[in-house]
């Protein structure tokens, strides 16, 4: 988890909303242990190019130094999971979330409680 020179903005909360007929369809992209949204971003841009509204969430502990992941319970990164997702449902009428590595784990935590 490099932070020292990264671009302003890339280990923040990204979201970007989306257009046409696939403005609807929400994509939420969870980094893994350690990373941050910058690891998700490219796919995140790929999606939204297509219309896909996105959010790409920063956990908490992550995006500064290893020693800040001490400072979290592990809750915080579903529930984090959950606020995004909440906020997706806004404008959404289907969301997809996907996880790399820890992130998956996330995801399922949260997609157990609101499959359909």
């Amino acid at each position: 988890m490099g932070v020292i020179g990264a671009p302003a903005g890339l280990l923040e909360d990204w979201s970007a909303e989306g257009s046409g007929n696939n403005k609807n369809i929400g994509v939420l992209l969870v980094h893994g242990f350690t990373g941050s949204p910058s690891s998700m971003r490219p796919w995140a841009e790929f999606l939204n190019q297509r219309g896909f509204t996105v959010r790409v969430p920063l956990l908490p502990g992550h995006g500064t130094k290893p020693e800040d992941l001490n400072e979290v319970k592990w809750e915080q990164w579903p529930a984090k999971v959950e606020a995004e997702l909440a906020e997706l449902y806004k404008t959404c009428a289907k969301v997809f979330i996907c996880g790399l590595s820890m992130g998956g784990a996330a995801t399922l935590n949260v997609a157990s409680r609101h499959s359909q």
